[in-house]
This record gives structure tokens, C-alpha cells and sequence, in this order.
């Protein structure tokens, strides 16, 4: 008598992704919490400057320096954007005035990014190729590390996933692209590098997929309007006096230097080997990446230029190329003005490990 047995079910497999997710975010929870008061040791000082204003605003509802619910705060006189100083607020209401409580919105929003980019992966590629990428960028020694100091640097990783899933899944279904247009605005008001990757990235995307955006005409438009309306809001801001001081700080404008700048952010030493030159916003000896990633994100890249014929692997690459200029525009091998970069190369180890494996697979069925 044979016994037939029975394919596992969508269910099963739903079920058993849930679970290994599950697991996943709890390893990024872990290396984004444990010992977060301790690890690094003592506040930064823009991280001092977010929880003094933020813990102003819980009392008196305007920052150290009088302001009420500022827009754009003026901290270390480099008016920074308010959104990580607001989601803050709760946090030291909950928590109460600690190293704890300044830096868990960023650690909590690192965890966030995780979940995000599996879902995004689940867009690009596959769902087991996308729990591999969620596992990366939870162990990933470069999202680490921003994750786990109090500054607005985390916000942008989590907004540009979220609006690129949402962009992603507005190609074949209605409904999404608002969403996508409102993910990319927040994103502009995170973190200083946002002002120019956001705006350049959604151009590119406007462009990759023109012919898909022009059959939706009028949710294109309403999702155009929104994104211009933020961009123009926060913009009338930027060329301000004090919407120049940080750029006016940090900006070294110079093109031969520039290239070399946005070189480094390609270069084995940075990405594989010593990592950015700040020990406090790294992990010291240790690549923003993996040395083992140096083959699997070649791989992976491989694999996405091969298949570039498709529109959304030309977003990959567009990620790619972009995500370096704000930080190239300052300075070379900056780990927190290129931590946009981290989900990216989190998604090309994940395509690259399986694509060794499928070429590994056929060398011995020869």
C-alpha cells in the first residue's frame, strides 16, 4: 500500500515564515537592547542634546531653548530636524530621563528597519531570500551600531524601506502609492543626508517606472503633490540661514575630493575590513559589513545586473549608486551619513547566498 503524502500547505509555510521571523526579530532586538544604557558608554553629545530637548518639550512642550514644538530644533545650533527629539519624548515619559530612554527609539525604529526589509525583500525576490536579509541586517555590525546611540540616523533606513515596499507594491496593485509618496515625505525630515538621497532616488524611480506610474495618472498626481508639498515645506527651511548651518559645517565641496569621498563608501577597507574611521559609531576592527560579505554582496550584485532588465532590480541599483553622494559631499568612510546603505547591501548578501547555493547545487548534480 503506498502512503501519498501530502504537500505542506500555504498555511504551514505561512506559519513556519512567522515563526523564523519571530526569531529574527528577536536576535535584533537583542543586539539592539542589551546593555543600551551601558553600550557605547555615556551619552554622544548630540545624543545629551536630543534628550535635553526632548525631555523640555514632555514638560513644557518647547525645547532648551523656549521654542514651542519646533520643527526644526536648534540643539547644537545646527537645527536639527524634531522627529527623533518627539519620539523621544515618550520614551523619557515612560522610561524617565535616562541613557536608556534616549536611545530606545532608535533602537526600537533598528528593529523596525529588520521587519521592513523583509517585507521589502518579499517584493524583490522570494520569501526565504527576504528572512535571510531580515537576518543580515539584524546581525549587520553597521545597523547595530546606529541603532543602538540616540540620534535621528535610524529614522532614515526604516522611512526609505517602508516608502520603497509601498512604491513596489503600487506596480500592480492600487492604493498604495499615497502611502509610499507619505513614507518618502517623513523621510525627508529624519536625517540631514535625506534632504538629497530622498529627492534623487525618487526622481530615479519616477523615471525606472514611468510607463506603470502614468496608468495610475491621477493617484500618481495626488501622491506627486504630497511628496512636492513636504518637499517645498521643508525646503523654504533648508536654504534658510539656520537650515544652512549643518551643511555649512560639514559640506566640503570640492570635486576631485568629492569622487574620492564617494569612492571610499565601494572600498573593501570601509565596507569589509576597518569600517568607518569613528570608533563610536562602529564596531572597532570590524567592516560596516561581514569580510565573508565581500563574496556573497559580489554575488548578489552579479545576480541583479543580470537580471537588470527588470525594472525593480534597476531600483537596486539605482539604491546602490545613490546612496553614498549626501556623505561624498563631507567626508570619506562615515558610517552614520551612508546608514541608508545598510538594507541594501543586507538584501544583496541575502540573493547573493542563494545564488551561490543554486551554482554550488548545479556543479554537483554534473
Amino acid at each position: 500500500m503506498r502512503i501519498v503524502q501530502k504537500a505542506p500547505s500555504i498555511k504551514s509555510n505561512k506559519a513556519f515564515s512567522a515563526i523564523l521571523l519571530f526569531a529574527i526579530v528577536l536576535v535584533a532586538s537583542f543586539f539592539r537592547l542589551y546593555l543600551l544604557s551601558g553600550v557605547p558608554e555615556g551619552l554622544q553629545f548630540d545624543e545629551a542634546y536630543n534628550g535635553y530637548d526632548s525631555y523640555s518639550i514632555l514638560n513644557t512642550l518647547r525645547d532648551q531653548y523656549g521654542e514651542f514644538l519646533p520643527i526644526f530644533a536648534r540643539s547644537a545650533d545646527d537645527y536639527r530636524e524634531s522627529l527623533y527629539i518627539f519620539l523621544t519624548v515618550p520614551s523619557i515619559a515612560f522610561f524617565g530621563l535616562s541613557e536608556f530612554a534616549v536611545r530606545f527609539p532608535s533602537a526600537l525604529l533598528g528593529i523596525f528597519t529588520v521587519i521592513a526589509v523583509y517585507f521589502l525583500g518579499k517584493e524583490f525576490f522570494d520569501g526565504k531570500i527576504a528572512l535571510l536579509a531580515a537576518l543580515f541586517l539584524a546581525v549587520s555590525p553597521w545597523h547595530i551600531a546606529i541603532s543602538r546611540i540616540g540620534i535621528r540616523a535610524a529614522l532614515l533606513p526604516f522611512f526609505f524601506c517602508l516608502g520603497l515596499f509601498f512604491l513596489l507594491k503600487s506596480l500592480n496593485k492600487s492604493g498604495y502609492l499615497i502611502p509610499a509618496s507619505m513614507a518618502f515625505s517623513i523621510g525627508l525630515y529624519t536625517y540631514f543626508p535625506a534632504r538629497i538621497f530622498i529627492p534623487l532616488f525618487v526622481t530615479g524611480a519616477f523615471i525606472i517606472f514611468f510607463e506603470d506610474l502614468r496608468k495610475r495618472r491621477k493617484e500618481t498626481t495626488v501622491a506627486f503633490l504630497v511628496f512636492l508639498t513636504f518637499f517645498i515645506f521643508f525646503f523654504r527651511f533648508w536654504i534658510t540661514s539656520a537650515g544652512m548651518a549643518r551643511a555649512r559645517a560639514s559640506l566640503d565641496i570640492n570635486l576631485t575630493r568629492n569622487i574620492y569621498y564617494y569612492l571610499s563608501y565601494f572600498h573593501p577597507w570601509f565596507l569589509f575590513l576597518k569600517g568607518a574611521i569613528n570608533p563610536i559609531i562602529s564596531v572597532p576592527r570590524t567592516g560596516e559589513l561581514y569580510l565573508f560579505e565581500f563574496i556573497t554582496v559580489c554575488s548578489g550584485l552579479v545576480t541583479v545586473l543580470l537580471r537588470i532588465k527588470n525594472r525593480k532590480y534597476l531600483i537596486l541599483l539605482l539604491w546602490l549608486i545613490l546612496y553614498p553622494i549626501p556623505a561624498a559631499l563631507a567626508s570619506p568612510a562615515h558610517a552614520i551619513r551612508t546608514i541608508a546603505g545598510a538594507p541594501l547591501f543586507a538584501l544583496l548578501s541575502s540573493v547573493g547566498i542563494f545564488t551561490l547555493f543554486r551554482l554550488l547545487k548545479s556543479q554537483k548534480a554534473r
